[in-house]
């Protein structure tokens, strides 16, 4: 058997019948292996891994492969397998262990830019209340000349509409 790399020992165990069979594989240690087993008679065993050696918040992903007489598969930890006299059985545990992602740090408020006061009066005897409101990044001067540029244009167009109009009213008039 072998195992991954952790921070602490792993344990494992393998049980053939009513035999088991401990396995620790120390800390910094890539892996570790049982001494060579003769089995006698069938049997059913199972592998298990009762510590991963994993550090605290460490994730584990466990895998074990059982090869018998040479062809390997996918196993379960814990799944029974059964094992026959003469048969050349060997189970490989792999522990990759994967640090876990800390959370993204959180994100300061924004912060408000403080606005300059509104000119005009403090609200006091005789004055009015004047309130600051939302920059909408355009000044005063330019919204009023582009306010009045939009009025003359619309004026212009009102007018030469108007004057075609009439032409065409003075032109049926003279024809009728």
């Amino acid at each position: 058997m072998a195992l991954g790399r952790g921070s602490g020992d792993a344990t494992l165990a393998l049980t053939c019948g009513d035999q088991t069979f401990p396995l620790v594989v120390p800390a910094g240690v890539a892996q570790a292996a049982l001494p060579q087993q003769q089995i006698t008679a069938a049997t059913t065993c199972t592998v298990v891994e009762t510590t991963t050696g994993a550090a605290r918040g460490t994730e584990v992903d466990t895998s074990a492969v059982l090869t018998v007489d040479g062809v390997p598969r996918p196993l379960a930890l814990g799944e029974p397998f059964d094992v026959a006299p003469g048969q050349a059985v060997a189970v490989a545990v792999t522990n990759a262990f994967v640090d876990p992602v800390p959370p993204p740090a959180p994100q300061p408020p924004p912060v408000a830019e403080p606005q300059p006061p509104v000119p005009g009066g403090t609200g006091g005897a005789g004055g009015f209340r004047s309130a600051v409101l939302a920059d909408t990044g355009a000044d005063g001067t330019a919204s009023l000349v582009l306010l009045a540029g939009q009025l003359l244009l619309a004026g212009s167009v009102l007018a030469v509409t108007a004057r075609g109009l009439r032409q065409r009213w003075r032109s049926r008039a003279a024809g009728a």
